[in-house]
């Protein structure tokens, strides 16, 4: 459903109060600007019937709007049960700002956490 540079794309909108650059994202992802735009409108389509939007504002970046809060939340539960079926767990943390090189979760930290949301 969603490839590793999405899902690391999601975590960073997820958390941020702000537009993110495609520069930003790049840096974080470790890829190009084109790539990122790439996968943002791949994401885009991935969220867009599951509660959510990415406005893309040109010249300031991109912000994720949650539209339906309980669509997005069973969104986020389906992506973390297919990525731990696959032995890989991602955590999303809205709202709390992440470094670029997190240490590894541990087991028993939550995969997302559901609370402030725009929109």
């Amino acid at each position: 459903m969603l490839n590793s540079r999405m899902r690391i794309i999601l975590q960073e909108l997820l958390g941020a109060s702000s537009p993110l650059t495609s520069e930003y994202l790049a840096k974080v992802a470790s890829v190009t600007s084109r790539t990122i735009r790439h996968d943002m409108r791949m994401l885009e389509e991935a969220v867009a019937g599951h509660g959510a939007r990415i406005e893309s504002m040109r010249g300031t970046g991109y912000l994720l709007k949650i539209i339906d809060k309980e669509k997005f939340k069973k969104f986020l539960t389906d992506v973390a049960e297919i990525d731990s079926r696959h032995g890989r767990i991602i955590p999303l943390y809205p709202g709390r700002p992440r470094p670029l090189h997190d240490p590894p979760p541990a087991l028993d930290e939550p995969l997302f956490e559901i609370g402030r949301f725009g929109g």
